[in-house]
């Protein structure tokens, strides 16, 4: 699954919403907590997923010229770093998410 940034923001966004619209208490909060440990889920899937492919990159790579190889590996480490990225800016809205169901 790939996660855009403005997907990336929808889901930040109905989160805060949620949570604007309920209010603060129990349910609210666990329900918060719910979406982010569900973005957080996200989080691991992307990064799984960057590596996977990352793995691919690598495992072509291995066959190819030296020259090739290490291009390779600068595409397989571009995207990790990618992975890595999208997953890092899920977390930090899912931990948004939850600070605002604690009203921190």
């Amino acid at each position: 699954m790939k996660f855009t940034n403005k997907r990336i923001a929808l889901i930040g966004a109905a989160a805060v919403a949620l949570l604007t619209v309920a209010g603060c208490n129990s349910k609210v909060e666990q329900a918060a907590e719910n979406t982010a440990e569900a973005m957080e889920q996200s989080a691991d899937n992307v990064r799984a997923t960057g590596e996977s492919a990352a793995d691919n990159i690598e495992d072509r790579a291995g066959a190819m010229a030296d020259n090739t190889e290490a291009s390779m590996q600068n595409k397989a480490d571009a995207t990790r770093d990618k992975a890595d990225n999208v997953a890092d800016a899920i977390e930090n809205r899912a931990d948004a998410v939850e600070k605002a169901a604690k009203g921190k």
